[in-house]
């Protein structure tokens, strides 16, 4: 199957860069309202027994979701999910100023989840600053009809200290 149409723009927001894609086209259509299918069939058999997350009143599929092994997961861990890593990745070593490693699937430790929310549910602010948190990411597959801000994802500067005003210690 050819390569899902996309355009992609790599941008550096405060001290993280910033990779933003656009999928387009009746492949991507039928792919994200199978996904959606999925997802929510995932939530109807399993919502009452997932554990807290920093969903507030949204439901998680398990971390492990983007590695499922059905046929559907997998097309859109191939098609989206790693060549967008490897495109934000290029465009950080570029940066860098140095050579780019080979990010081949074998190389790539991923979680991933679907998430649910509907009018009313939020996700809580929340960072994946982790030892073995790397890179994060989202893909929308549908967005509610809304008037902005509502639906927005926001993103904050992950340096704690670049939003902190006041001192800090006995002074």
């Amino acid at each position: 199957m050819s390569e899902l149409p996309n355009k992609g723009q790599f941008t550096v927001t405060f001290p993280m860069g910033l990779l933003l894609r656009h999928y387009e086209g009746e492949q991507v259509a039928r792919l994200n309202l199978d996904l959606s299918d999925l997802i929510l069939k995932l939530e109807a058999e399993m919502r009452a027994s997932t554990k807290g997350t920093a969903a507030q009143g949204g439901y998680h599929t398990k971390p492990t979701f983007v590695n499922r092994k059905d046929a559907l997961v997998t097309r859109f861990r191939e098609e989206i999910l790693i060549p967008g890593i490897q495109h934000y990745m290029a465009g950080y070593y570029n940066l860098q100023g140095v050579p780019p490693v080979e990010l081949t699937p074998d190389k790539l430790d991923m979680q991933g989840w679907g998430t649910v929310m509907r009018a009313g549910e939020w996700n809580a602010p929340h960072n994946h600053i982790t030892s073995h948190f790397r890179l994060s990411a989202v893909y929308y597959l549908r967005m509610p009809e809304c008037v902005s801000p509502e639906g927005a994802l926001q993103l904050e500067n992950p340096n704690q200290i670049s939003v902190q005003h006041g001192a800090y210690g006995d002074a």
